[in-house]
């Protein structure tokens, strides 16, 4: 059966000399490995900020979008190097791919773990012949050892778990073999380049630490006690071949007392306290071998087994405390630079009670939701997971005896000490309770919406403890939501909170756009009738809005650094206002992250007035249009294609939609149809009065808007070309050529090929779909793009159409330039 391998991936850890096996095969021509493309911490190699012309922010936000830029290379074989730890979204779409190569490069995983210590202590992670190598013995740490073993080793079983669901078989390397010239030739027979007679392995990287292991670690005779429990430990022995062993059952630990007890830990838990408790009973012995479990137990007849379940917010809680630890330095880190979420320094943390604490905590909360969604490049972690699914895993190598509650334990531990006939009574454990700065109806229910499986398996309580008999009287009917008279958390600063019972409010609406919607037009109607609609007992907000609109609110949330002065101004505001309607604007508004994140800093009693008004056009639409407005401005420099590509997420409205129905419900979201024939009277500020229920009698003033037309896109592109090279500004020149009565100057359809416009489309259509069904049954007629299935006439400028615009765009801009800078004397 021939092979017909396009591109590879070398499945690899740290420190079993995959930087060797690079270089081995970037030493052949057409064969190109793209270092740790996938690395959280970096992208490629530590010294780049960007791989295949992608930033690593942008990988994080697409990891699939490098995926297929590293692939799209012709008659070449590319790859990179996969650890672990490494972006676990693009596994599955590389074990589906049989057309790519499976290298899985193994090292013994003590030797690998001793040398990733050296490299951190000495920060020299390669060696070239011409270097000196820095060595000093480093401590082995066994728990830092258990936990990267049992990572690696799931991993690796997965890794192989997968290979049989697929049908496919890898290239199995050890340490030792990538210095054999004969097994790097049949590497690369095997990947189908057998044009190539001999492959020399690179010869520019020199092993770091040579010496025996006994002289690179401070505490050898503790390590080999320590590794005497894991009986796979040969050096001869590759762990990834050895039959699969229970991956949890070395978290089991065991006392003599009596006919013995068996506790088995779950991350996050109590696991300390009960540990110490048992301690009092007689020594430990903890099972990092499920054989040497089953004998303990043929020994100890009689023998009970119980773990210990945490209520799930604590132990998130517990999770959280963990990832302020000095050892989740990294972890903080990565999650700063990807994730849009609020994290002070590690100075800063370090100075912070819990009251201070819980606003870090709610942000947390929220990267949580996306982790669990698969949305960010992290790998699993335990003590995220739930309860339930860690014991579903455990139960796989054999039963528990007893599920004990923490709540409980001053009753169920002397009870199991003696059903077990311990000789000895261990003391009092203190049971740990939930901290009051978290034990609050909002933190409650997005626990709740995190781990619902434990709430519902195991019983937890969905409420703080005080009102909790309420709670639970009310839960049938109010499961889903808040009571009504409680704030969300994070509370606001003492500035915008309500000191006096104002007069009912019925109404906050908050109108987001979307850009190229008419906002423009919606804004200066507002303002131009603030007074008239005032005493119509409508308030368009004043506070953080410097002209027409509230976008720096929006920006003040999209670039949310923990304070937002300028929205708790607005909220202030709503709260000392006396009127039926208040109104915020702003299409800035219309972001993923801003609604969720909106609806965390809006008081319980705001956000229950809260309605969400959008206006959505097509989205190839709405990218030609935005591409032209901003080119013109100067702030786009890449031609419109890379525009595209780097700017999808404006389009995609249904992760928007979403963040703003989580926060407020989607019952609260009104959707309307940006299309002249839909609209109110063909007009948006018509169709707005109507949406958004304000008197529609009055004769509002109706001056015309500063004109904004939207040129071809030759003359967008030259005017951006002005903006970004001269004094001369977008506005002078955006105003001068409007006057201009010349033919040509404006073209639709001229940005984007239909091929192009019908890809963006198609990727879009299950979601537009859902939109259409879920909010507005009109904008199934604002989605269809059958015009560009069939290519009607008109859709797509023709070559003709652009060259004259392009002539006279050339025109027009050279005679705006000379006229303005004569006029300014330049």
């Amino acid at each position: 059966m021939s092979r017909a391998f396009q591109r590879f991936v070398i499945f690899a850890e740290m420190r079993t000399g995959s930087n060797l096996l690079e270089a081995t095969l970037n030493s052949v021509s057409r064969v190109t490995c793209y270092g740790e493309a996938f690395n959280p911490y970096m992208i490629g190699w530590p010294d780049k900020d960007q791989l295949k012309g992608i930033s690593k922010s942008e990988r994080d936000e697409d990891p699939l979008r490098l995926l297929r830029a590293l692939w799209d290379k012709p008659n070449h074989l590319p790859g990179f190097r996969y650890f672990h730890d490494h972006e676990p979204r693009v596994f599955n779409p590389i074990m589906d791919d049989c057309t790519c190569a499976k290298i899985i490069l193994t090292r013994n995983q003590i030797d690998s773990f001793v040398s990733t210590a050296l490299a951190r202590q000495s920060n020299q992670w390669k060696l070239n012949e011409s270097e000196t190598p820095v060595s000093s013995p480093v401590h082995f740490d066994a728990n830092a050892f258990q936990q990267v073993f049992a990572e690696v080793e799931a991993f690796q079983h997965h890794l192989m778990r997968r290979l049989q669901e697929t049908g496919q078989t890898a290239f199995w390397l050890s340490y030792k073999d990538l210095r054999d010239t004969d097994v790097m030739t049949g590497l690369l027979h095997w990947l189908g380049r057998t044009d190539v007679e001999r492959v020399e392995p690179a010869r520019d990287q020199v092993p770091q630490n040579p010496q025996e292991l006994s002289d690179k670690v401070i505490n050898f005779s503790e390590m080999e006690e320590e590794l005497a429990r894991f009986p796979r430990f040969s050096p001869r022995r590759l762990p990834s071949a050895e039959p699969r062993q229970d991956l949890v059952s070395s978290a089991r630990v065991t006392i003599e007392a009596g006919n013995g007890l068996i506790y088995t830990p779950i991350n996050g838990g109590p696991i300390e306290e009960v540990t110490s408790w048992l301690r009092t009973a007689g020594p430990l012995t903890h099972h990092f071998d499920q054989s040497k479990l089953l004998k303990w137990k043929r020994e100890h007849p009689g023998h009970r087994s119980f773990t210990v379940l945490r209520h799930p917010l604590l132990r998130i809680w517990t999770a959280f405390q963990e990832f302020l630890t000095v050892d989740s330095t990294k972890l903080r880190q990565i999650i700063r630079n990807t994730q849009s979420i609020t994290l002070h320094s590690d100075l800063a943390l370090a100075e912070m009670d819990n009251d201070d604490l819980a606003e870090t905590f709610a942000s947390f909360l929220r990267f949580l939701q996306l982790y669990q969604k698969h949305e960010t490049p992290l790998p699993s972690n335990p003590s995220w997971e739930s309860q339930s699914k860690i014991l579903a895993r455990l139960s796989l190598t054999g039963n528990i005896d007893y599920l004990f509650r923490e709540s409980n334990l001053s009753h169920d531990l002397p009870w199991i000490a003696d059903l077990a006939d311990t000789q000895s009574r261990p003391h009092t454990i203190k049971i740990t309770e939930i901290p009051r700065a978290i034990d609050t109806p909002y933190f409650h229910r997005i626990s709740r919406i995190l781990y619902a499986r434990d709430y519902i398996q195991f019983g937890f309580q969905e409420g703080p403890k005080e009102g909790q008999e309420k709670l639970q009287r009310s839960h049938a009917t109010a499961k889903n939501r808040l009571p009504a008279t409680t704030k969300t958390y994070p509370a606001q600063p003492p500035s915008t909170q309500s000191t006096k019972n104002n007069k009912d409010r019925n109404v906050i609406l908050i109108h987001i756009g979307t850009q190229k919607t008419g906002s423009s037009s919606i804004q200066h109607f507002l303002r131009e009738n603030h007074d008239l609609l005032a005493g119509e007992g409508i308030n368009f907000v004043s506070a953080s809005r410097p002209w027409i609109d509230h976008n720096q609110v929006a920006r003040e949330l999209k670039d949310w650094k923990g304070d937002t002065p300028l929205l708790d101004a607005v909220i202030k505001e709503i709260d000392q206002s006396d009127k039926t309607i208040n109104i915020v604007s702003g299409e800035m508004f219309f972001h993923p992250e801003v609604g969720r994140r909106l609806a965390s800093r809006v008081p319980a009693e705001q956000k229950a007035k809260v309605k969400i008004l959008a206006y959505l056009r097509r989205p190839d639409h709405l990218m030609e249009s935005l591409y032209k407005q901003r080119a013109k401005t100067g702030a786009v420099k890449a031609n419109a294609s890379v525009y595209l590509e780097n700017n999808r997420w404006e389009c995609d409205y249904k992760k928007t939609l979403d963040g703003y129905a989580d926060g407020f419900g989607k019952d609260n979201i009104i959707v309307r149809p940006y299309s002249r024939k839909l609209l109110q009277d063909g007009d948006v500020v018509a169709d707005f009065i109507q949406s958004a229920g304000l008197p529609s009698k009055i004769e509002f003033k109706r001056s015309k808007p500063e004109d904004n037309p939207t040129f071809s896109a030759a003359i967008s592109d030259l005017m951006g070309f002005c903006v970004r090279n001269t004094p001369l500004q977008s506005r002078d020149l955006n105003e001068f050529i409007a006057k201009l009565d010349w033919d040509h100057l404006k073209l639709n359809g001229d940005v984007y090929t239909r091929e192009e416009r019908l890809l963006l489309m198609k990727d879009l259509e299950g979601d537009l779909k859902e939109i259409s069904s879920d909010y507005c049954p009109q904008l199934r007629e604002v989605f269809n793009y059958g015009d560009l299935k069939r290519n009607d006439a008109g859709v797509v400028a023709v070559s003709e159409e652009i060259m004259d615009s392009q002539k006279q765009a050339g025109r027009a801009v050279i005679r705006a330039m000379w006229e303005l800078m004569k006029k300014d004397g330049k």
